[in-house]
């Protein structure tokens, strides 16, 4: 049956600089159970290095019996960037922040039925290779079991 939130915490800064594409996000995820439904939302506080280089969100759970997700992801040139995710290792990219290292708010929410035990967690990157974007301490998530 339902129950009461479970949340975690990120508790230290992590920077992707590598590639364009995205990396576990440390410290945001959540085992969850095959055949179990759940609702979830994570608050994602992020830096940019450089204002034409935005934050890439996404998320990771393996199969589902369903799944679908809203990111957003603010962006100084259109408010922000609001995608979804329907399919697991997908995500959503940001292209720019009004202001480099200042910290922005993204969030994620959704609900998920994975079809095997395994983990939900948040995929983060860097727009642009070469440009460091940082998910930053503070950064928490919550998961309720919905059934």
């Amino acid at each position: 049956g339902a129950g009461g939130p479970t949340f975690a915490i990120k508790t230290s800064n992590q920077t992707h600089v590598a590639t364009a594409g995205v990396s576990l996000c440390n410290g945001l995820s959540f085992a969850i159970t095959s055949g179990v439904t759940y609702i979830y939302d994570f608050s994602i506080i992020f830096a940019s290095s450089v204002t034409t280089t935005g934050l890439r969100l996404g998320l990771s759970y393996g199969n589902a019996n369903f799944a679908s997700a809203r990111i957003s992801i603010p962006n100084s040139t259109i408010g922000a960037v609001v995608g979804g995710i329907t399919t697991s290792g997908n995500s959503v990219t940001g292209t720019a922040v009004p202001v480099v290292n200042v910290p922005y708010l993204a969030t994620i929410d959704g609900i998920l039925n994975p079809s095997s035990t395994t983990l939900l967690t948040v995929l983060m990157g860097s727009e642009i290779a070469g440009t460091t974007v940082a998910v930053l301490k503070g950064s928490l998530g919550r998961l309720v079991v919905a059934s």
